[in-house]
């Protein structure tokens, strides 16, 4: 249980880590905003997994 709270514990720091990202970025590039995004959706798969495994 530990582990799993270590893991969601990581995932959520890079969400926060992430969005703080995306308020200092003013101006971003078509690029960016892909990448970005993408890695957006990443975050959101994990926590999802991780709520569907708890339930």
């Amino acid at each position: 249980m530990s582990a799993q709270l270590d893991k969601i514990s990581k995932v959520l720091q890079e969400g926060h880590e992430l969005a703080i990202k995306v308020l200092n970025s003013s101006r971003l590039s078509t690029y960016k905003k892909l990448h970005l995004s993408r890695k957006k959706d990443m975050v959101e798969k994990k926590i999802s997994k991780f709520v569907q495994g708890t339930l």
